[in-house]
């Protein structure tokens, strides 16, 4: 699947992760997590701010890095395609499912 060789390139350049998978999101779950205990803002609060940036926050907060992927991917169409009034084609292709391993479609 193409996000797992994205997240393999990412992470050969951020020699500070380590190799698993899921360690972009965790950096991103540890962030989060220091924004609240250093108070600067609650957890709901940050939970709200996170969905207006298209960030799932189940998968965010999870620690599933390809779910969050996929979802932000649908997300970031779904918004394009309102803003836009126009139909995105191909989100549905074969080229999609296998570089993301499902239709980018809710």
């Amino acid at each position: 699947m193409a996000v797992k060789r994205m997240i393999q390139r990412v992470l050969k350049r951020n020699p500070n992760l380590n190799s698993a998978e899921s360690s972009l999101l965790t950096f991103f779950q540890e962030s989060l997590k220091k924004i609240e205990e250093k108070g600067q803002v609650d957890y709901n609060s940050l939970n709200d701010y996170l969905q207006t940036h298209l960030i799932d926050v189940s998968a965010a907060r999870s620690n599933d890095f390809e779910k969050h992927i996929v979802l932000r991917a649908k997300l970031l169409l779904d918004a394009i395609e309102k803003a836009t009034g126009k139909i995105i084609s191909g989100k549905d292709s074969d080229e999609v499912i296998s570089k993301f391993g499902e239709r980018l479609i809710f």
